[in-house]
């Protein structure tokens, strides 16, 4: 038995997009961002690492129901499985990692 989950809890970092793809599929897309961190043992410091995770939404009735609701700063919780795309771009191949929600909540707006 195996499992992809993810949860994320962190800010919005930019305004929503509502996107189309090329096989006319209509989505919601936007970047949470996430703070971590570490203690550093040799001068016991705290070291932060904030992360950017890119979400997409592909349910209709999520869709429409966020992108009213969503905008930068919003502090939201999304839960959804992670795909890993490959793709080459002038020669160069890049990896990308992108949460497809299945749940988001909006924990806290900002004015």
């Amino acid at each position: 038995m195996s499992m992809n989950i993810q949860i994320l809890v962190g800010r919005i970092a930019q305004d929503v997009k509502l996107e189309i793809a090329n096989d006319n599929t209509t989505f919601l897309s936007f970047i949470v961002v996430t703070d971590d961190g570490h203690f550093e043992n040799n001068t016991n410091r705290w070291i932060p690492k904030t992360q950017r995770h890119r979400v997409v939404v592909y349910k209709e009735r999520l869709i429409m129901w966020l992108a009213g609701l969503l905008s930068k700063g919003n502090l939201v919780f999304v839960q959804g499985h992670l795909e890993n795309d490959t793709y080459e771009q002038d020669g160069v191949i890049y990896h990308a990692a992108t949460t497809i929600a299945e749940t988001v909540r909006l924990l806290e707006s900002r004015p």
